[in-house]
């Protein structure tokens, strides 16, 4: 694994957000839960749900080999797919006010949340093991929100970064 310019390998070794234990512990006496929010690209991913924490949602990827590029490590599109469900997840956490657990709130079809802009930086790679996303909001409004998350490879290296804006939909009805 190569450090992003700039950076020491040994500072993408980070304490993950959340309770300043490293992901591996704080999850893994957790096992990720099956949703009614596990549909489409989710789905596809195998992407699940572990916990709302205090301040924000923790989601988790058991890699396989449809994830890897042909570098034998996680693809990119994998990754800011992670990014951007969980951000998705952490919006929905925050505006329907939901408790730290492992309840995830459920998606309302009739106020989907919208990916407005999203933003990716690759820090390092991992070819095989859980893979753990964390995501939060840092701000916004009632209609438009800002998000950042950050993704640990089972050894508790910081693998990459994102941050997006998103907004609540309504949903207009479809006509008869």
């Amino acid at each position: 694994m190569s450090a992003a310019p700039g950076r020491s390998p040994a500072s993408s070794h980070r304490s993950p957000p959340g309770e300043g234990r490293p992901v591996s512990a704080h999850t893994a006496d957790v096992q990720p839960v099956h949703s009614t929010a596990d549909t489409g690209m989710r789905a596809f991913l195998g992407l699940r749900f572990v916990a709302v924490e205090r301040d924000g949602i923790r989601m988790r990827l058991e890699m396989q080999p449809h994830h890897l590029n042909q570098g034998g490590t996680l693809h990119g599109g994998v990754l800011t797919s992670m990014i951007d469900i969980a951000c998705a997840v952490a919006v929905r956490a925050r505006v329907d006010g939901a408790p730290p657990g492992p309840r995830e709130p459920a998606p309302k079809a009739s106020q989907p949340i919208v990916t407005l802009t999203l933003n990716t930086a690759f820090l390092g790679s991992v070819a095989s093991g859980p893979v753990t996303v964390f995501a939060r909001q840092r701000g916004g409004g009632q209609r438009i929100r800002f998000v950042a998350a950050e993704v640990f490879d089972a050894q508790n290296r910081l693998i990459a970064t994102g941050d997006g804006s998103y907004t609540l939909r309504s949903r207009v009805p479809a006509a008869d």
